[in-house]
């Protein structure tokens, strides 16, 4: 059962009713969740409407904030048909420093540039990376604005922020 009340979210996201996500917390690191995962993330299950959501396990870690952009990817992907389990999100600096240069926010330029310095880019990443103009963090525009590239793309840069990354399995990812 829930130990939170119900929290509210920005849309109804009907495709999720009533499914289960473990979510990072607010703060935590993905290199600490191997060792110790309820330390660093709590339960959720999305409520019957698909308008909110509750809390089932470790109630003193609240989701990521970008829990918003993650729940409309899965949304989406299940919309379309896809069989995405997992969206994960992380910061590499090196990556998030080259959006600091216009040069490379375009999608075709950064992508053709890892692909060419990076190997393994290619296989990892055979659709290439798509860019997110900078948006808020949390907000209901940035999630929006991902799902749309999600349809040319697997992995998605959002500018000066992070990588976004789905596929069927954490390690597809």
């Amino acid at each position: 059962g829930a130990i939170s009340g119900r929290i509210e979210i920005a849309s109804e996201l009907t495709m999720l009713a009533g499914e289960l996500f473990y979510v990072t917390g607010t703060g935590k690191k993905m290199r600490d969740v191997a060792s110790s995962p309820w330390e660093n993330g709590a339960l959720i299950r999305i409520c019957d409407d698909g308008k909110g959501y509750e809390l089932i396990y470790r109630e003193n870690i609240p989701p990521t904030s970008e829990l918003i952009s993650h729940l409309y990817m899965h949304h989406y992907l299940r919309q379309i048909g896809r069989n995405t389990k997992v969206v994960l999100h992380t910061h590499p600096t090196e990556l998030i420093a080259l959006t600091h240069i216009d040069r490379w926010l375009d999608s075709e330029a950064l992508t053709q540039m890892l692909w060419s310095m990076i190997p393994e880019t290619k296989a990892f990443c055979p659709r290439g990376l798509g860019i997110i103009p900078y948006e808020l963090p949390g907000s209901v525009m940035l999630a929006e604005a991902t799902i749309r590239e999600l349809d040319d793309y697997d992995v998605v840069m959002w500018e000066k922020h992070g990588v976004f990354a789905v596929d069927v399995d954490i390690m597809s990812a």
